[in-house]
C-alpha cells in the first residue's frame, strides 16, 4: 500500500512540473522576452528548489546571486527588478578582489573545507555544513571567524547560495580588506542603501559546474 502511494505521489508531482511548464510557455507569449525571462527565473527558483544539492567539487563563479525570503511569487517578481542594481554593485565590488564571474572557482571538499580561488590566485578558505537546504560557512583568524548561515538550492544551471544580506555585505568588506586591501566603505555602503529599499532581499552566489 505504501509504495502504490509513494507510486501516486510522484506522478502527481511530475504532473505538477509539466503543468507549470506549460503555463510557463503560454505566460511567455502574453508577457513578450522581458516578461518571460522574469518569469523563466522565478519558475526555476520553484522547481529547483525540489532539488537536493550536493556541494562536494568545483564551481565556477557565475555571480552575484538575489533572492528574496518573502514566498509571495507577485511580489518575488517585482522585487527582481529593484534588486538588479544591487547585483551590479556587488559584482563589480567582488571583481576588485578577483571574484569574478566566469573565472572565480568554489571548491567543497568530502572533508568539509571549502577554497575560494580568484582570478589571480588568490584564495579564501573555511569550512563548510550542510543540513537539507540549509548550508554555512566558516572563515578563519583572518576574517575575524566569520560565519554565514545560508540556503543553497538548485537551478538550471547549477546551485544559488544566498545569505541574509548583511550577512553577505560583511564577507565583501571583510575579502576588500583582506585580499584587495581595500576598505571598500563607499561601496559597501552604497550596496547597503540600495538593499535597504528591498524587503527580505538574501544575497549569495551563483554556481555552476
Amino acid at each position: 500500500m505504501k509504495k502504490i502511494l509513494v507510486s501516486l505521489a510522484a506522478l502527481v508531482l511530475v504532473a505538477s512540473v509539466g503543468r507549470a511548464q506549460s503555463f510557463l510557455d503560454a505566460l511567455k507569449n502574453v508577457a513578450g522576452s522581458a516578461g518571460a525571462s522574469a518569469v523563466t527565473d522565478l519558475l526555476g527558483d520553484a522547481l529547483g528548489s525540489l532539488t537536493t544539492v550536493s556541494l562536494p567539487g568545483t564551481w565556477v563563479y557565475k555571480g552575484v546571486a538575489t533572492d528574496f525570503s518573502s514566498s509571495d511569487a507577485l511580489t518575488n517578481l517585482a522585487a527582481k527588478a529593484a534588486a538588479s542594481s544591487v547585483e551590479s554593485k556587488a559584482d563589480e565590488a567582488l571583481a576588485k578582489v578577483g571574484i569574478k564571474a566566469g573565472v572565480a572557482k568554489f571548491t567543497f571538499s568530502s572533508d568539509y573545507r571549502f577554497t575560494i580561488t580568484t582570478a589571480n590566485g588568490k584564495t579564501i578558505s573555511g569550512t563548510w555544513t550542510q543540513e537539507g537546504s540549509g548550508v554555512t560557512l566558516k572563515f578563519g583568524k583572518v576574517y575575524s571567524f566569520l560565519q554565514m548561515d545560508g540556503v543553497v538550492k538548485g537551478n538550471a544551471s547549477g546551485c544559488e547560495i544566498v545569505f541574509e544580506s548583511s550577512k553577505y555585505l560583511t564577507f565583501v568588506q571583510k575579502v576588500l580588506a583582506v585580499v584587495g586591501k581595500i576598505t571598500g566603505n563607499s561601496t559597501i555602503s552604497a550596496i547597503t542603501s540600495l538593499t535597504s529599499k528591498v524587503d527580505g532581499l538574501r544575497l549569495g552566489f551563483k554556481l555552476a559546474k
